[in-house]
C-alpha cells in the first residue's frame, strides 16, 4: 500500500519510514527530496520568517538533468545552447523549485550524492563558487569533488545568464570546512 507525503507517493511507508529513522540506515534520494519540499513548502506557507528572497532549493534529480545536458555539450561543443525544458527549471515551471524562478537568485542550495554519500552545495552567484557542504570531509577528495561536480560549474552559469545572472563561464569548487553546527 503506498501513501503520500507531501506531494511523493512513497510506495512502501514502512520502509520507507523504517530506513528514515533506523541507525545505520541508508537514507534514499526520495528521502532527502522530501526534505527539500518541506522547506520549500514552509517558506511558501510562512515566508515573513523562511522565504529569503534570492535563495532557490532544489533537488537531486537538478544533478542528473544537468550531467545529461554536460554530456551532450560535450558532444556538440560550440553549436550547444541550453534546451527549452532546462530553462523550465530558470523560470519556476519545474514542479522541484515550485514556481520560483531564479531570477534575482543570490544562492541556490542543492543537496547531491556522490559516490553514495550525500554534501549540499551552496552557489553563490557573486561570487562564481559553488561551496560544498560536507559533514564527513574524509570520504571525498577535492579531485572526486569537481570530478563530479564537472557539469554543475559549467551549465549552471550557462542557465543562471538566461536569467540576468551576471556570472563567469565556469563555477569555482570549493570545500567548505564549516560544520553545520559552527554554520548555524
Amino acid at each position: 500500500v503506498s501513501c503520500t507525503i507531501g506531494q511523493r507517493t512513497v510506495s512502501d511507508p514502512y520502509k520507507w519510514f523504517h530506513d528514515i529513522t533506523t541507525a545505520g540506515a541508508w537514507l534514499a534520494d526520495d528521502h532527502i527530496d522530501l526534505a527539500m519540499d518541506l522547506l520549500r513548502d514552509r517558506a511558501q506557507r510562512h515566508p515573513k520568517s523562511f522565504d529569503v528572497h534570492g535563495r532557490v532549493i532544489l533537488n537531486i534529480e537538478f544533478l542528473r538533468v544537468v550531467t545529461i545536458e554536460y554530456q551532450s555539450l560535450e558532444l556538440m561543443g560550440n553549436e550547444y545552447t541550453v534546451p527549452e525544458y532546462m530553462l523550465e527549471w530558470v523560470i519556476g515551471l519545474s514542479p522541484s523549485v515550485e514556481g520560483k524562478s531564479w531570477e534575482g537568485c543570490t544562492h541556490m542550495y542543492i543537496p547531491v550524492c556522490i559516490n553514495k554519500h550525500y554534501v549540499t552545495l551552496e552557489i553563490v552567484f557573486a561570487d562564481s563558487t559553488i561551496y560544498v557542504y560536507d559533514p564527513d570531509h574524509s570520504c571525498l577528495t577535492q579531485c572526486q569533488l569537481e570530478q563530479n561536480l564537472e557539469s554543475m560549474a559549467v551549465i549552471v552559469p550557462m542557465m543562471a545568464r538566461r536569467a540576468g545572472i551576471n556570472v563567469h563561464d565556469r563555477l569555482r569548487i570549493v570545500r567548505n570546512t564549516t560544520t553545520a553546527r559552527q554554520s548555524v
